[in-house]
């Protein structure tokens, strides 16, 4: 005869509740690049297009959380990470969402976290925007087709300089009315919250240049920022605030990082004992 007992919930109580968001967040998009930065050029996503260091750019010890090292754009002018991405299918897109830590220490106005824009109306990127800001030190601006016409976070609720951010942006081009462009926010120490919205329109086309982060290729002036960069992604769909915590949450050490894993194997498990 066999009976049952079952793990104390108490012990994974918030691993569970992270593991469940994360299962059900992601919505089955698809992870198209992946850069974690840590000392490492590979893109682990489904495109696998590993990237270069351009001019200065480097990596530096002392990541987000518990990436050992991050990109560091911090030497000099013009210093970014570049992959050769231009002209891929994949980049044509109705929907989008971008994640990564960075920890910016300075930077001018429009300054690049990422972009694909080039020469022609096609590709995506985040800017860094200056501002009448209530709280934080900069904005996140983020746009499509074209250098103009980007749509810009609140000044309500800005980003900090010299310290670890996890930062995402999404855009939906199916919502037909009202804001469909979203903008979040965590940190070391602090969840994901969405911190406004926006809304433009239309779809995002092919780029015909490569993925720059800390640079573009819109333009041979300087939009390099002083930054650390680590766990650059992009989806080609819509995550939600729960999936996007889940990707913040896997970046901290204990006991959220582990918690996360062990949650998801020992959550749920039965504890089968033979009794005699």
């Amino acid at each position: 005869m066999y009976s049952f007992r079952f793990l104390p919930l108490s012990i994974f109580t918030k691993a569970a509740v992270l593991f469940a968001l994360a299962a059900t967040g992601s919505q089955g998009q698809t992870l198209l690049s992946h850069y974690t930065m840590d000392n490492s050029l590979e893109d682990s996503g489904t495109l696998e297009i590993d990237g270069e260091l351009i001019n200065s750019a480097s990596f530096q010890a002392g990541g987000a959380g518990t990436f050992d090292y991050a990109l560091s754009t911090a030497d000099g002018t013009q210093d970014f990470f570049r992959a050769d991405t231009s002209n891929n299918a994949a980049f044509a897109l109705n929907a989008i969402t971008i994640s990564m830590w960075v920890n910016v220490s300075a930077f001018g106005d429009s300054d690049r976290l990422i972009s694909n824009i080039g020469g022609s109306a096609s590709g995506f990127e985040m800017n860094l925007k200056t501002g009448a800001l209530t709280d934080g030190d900069y904005r996140i601006s983020f746009g499509f087709n074209s250098t103009s016409g980007a749509v810009q976070s609140s000044d309500n609720i800005g980003y900090q300089l010299d310290e670890w951010v996890f930062l995402a942006v999404t855009y939906d081009s199916s919502i037909g009315t009202g804001d469909n462009v979203f903008f979040y926010l965590g940190s070391e120490t602090n969840s994901v919250v969405m911190n406004d919205s926006d809304e433009k329109s239309g779809a995002i086309v092919a780029s015909s240049s490569d993925l720059e982060i800390g640079g573009t290729p819109a333009t041979s002036s300087d939009r390099t920022p002083t930054a650390l960069f680590n766990d650059v992604r992009i989806y080609n769909g819509v995550l939600d605030t729960a999936a996007l915590e889940s990707i913040r949450a896997s970046a901290i050490p204990e006991p959220a990082h582990t918690g996360v894993f062990v949650g998801a194997l020992f959550m749920g498990l039965v504890l089968i004992r033979r009794r005699c």
